[in-house]
């Protein structure tokens, strides 16, 4: 009897050693947790978009209508080219289409008075199509010769020069729209576990000094198996005119509640 409960007793020890042991161990994972999560993260403030806009046409460029760090509109001519030859081009592309037009309306009516053939008044039209074509293309041609912006924005950059002559494709200026800044940054994969679509967290700018709060908006779509790391984007929530794209600094996330 007294072995039997000298073996009980052994047990209930055991048990109650491997429970501190477990616990104990619990908390020292979930504290290690904690420290990780409060790790600063280097972020970087993001413009909604970035473009190079490029020359659609070769030409002299007669005006640019921004400075670096200007804000425009949407819409708003930014830069325009010297295009006397293409506006003539276009009035003369303009008359051809008209006097088809009368040539073939001609037609019609003496083919009324059988007094022309079939053909003929097909070839009428024909160039009625044609003319409209060659109307068409010289006037998308005019129409590039002013670049006007695709969305609110700013100026980054002007890499062209008033007065100089650009080839096509060349690129004329850089802008950007700040309108909505984003937040870019790279979080341990293991983050995964807790983070969210709307995890908020605090992000501290070195240039401004201040710190803002921000909200996860998109996760990425792979983790880096070399750094264990997965990209994420985030809004600063409100309005802040003194934040610039290119700003960078530290981010630190809350830590959730012990499950």
């Amino acid at each position: 009897m007294r072995t039997l409960m000298g073996r009980l007793s052994n047990l209930l020890l055991l048990t109650a050693m491997l429970a501190f042991g477990t616990h104990a161990f619990s908390q020292e994972s979930y504290e290690d947790q904690q420290k990780d999560r409060l790790k600063p993260i280097r972020a970087l403030l993001t413009p909604e978009v970035e473009s190079t806009l490029s020359s659609q046409i070769a030409g002299r460029i007669e005006k640019i209508n921004v400075r670096n760090g200007e804000r425009f509109k949407q819409g708003e001519p930014l830069i325009e080219f010297d295009c006397t030859i293409q506006k003539a081009q276009l009035q003369k592309a303009r008359s051809e289409l008209l006097a088809s037009r009368k040539t073939h309306e001609a037609n019609l009516k003496l083919q009324e008075f059988k007094s022309i053939g079939d053909l003929d008044v097909a070839i009428s039209a024909a160039e009625v199509e044609k003319a409209r074509a060659e109307y068409a293309l010289v006037k998308a041609q005019v129409e590039m010769c002013i670049i006007a912006a695709p969305f609110d924005g700013r100026v980054v950059k002007r890499i062209a020069k008033p007065y100089e002559t650009v080839n096509q494709g060349e690129a004329l200026i850089e802008i950007l729209d700040d309108s909505e800044l984003k937040v870019e940054l790279y979080v341990p994969s293991k983050w995964l576990l807790w983070l969210k679509d709307d995890t908020e967290f605090t992000v501290h700018i070195d240039e401004t000094g201040k710190t803002y709060a921000a909200r996860m908006t998109t996760l990425g779509a792979r983790v880096d198996a070399v750094s264990q790391s997965i990209a994420i984007t985030a809004t600063i929530i409100g309005k802040h005119p003194e934040l610039l794209a290119g700003m960078s600094g530290d981010a630190r996330f809350q830590v959730p509640a012990e499950p």
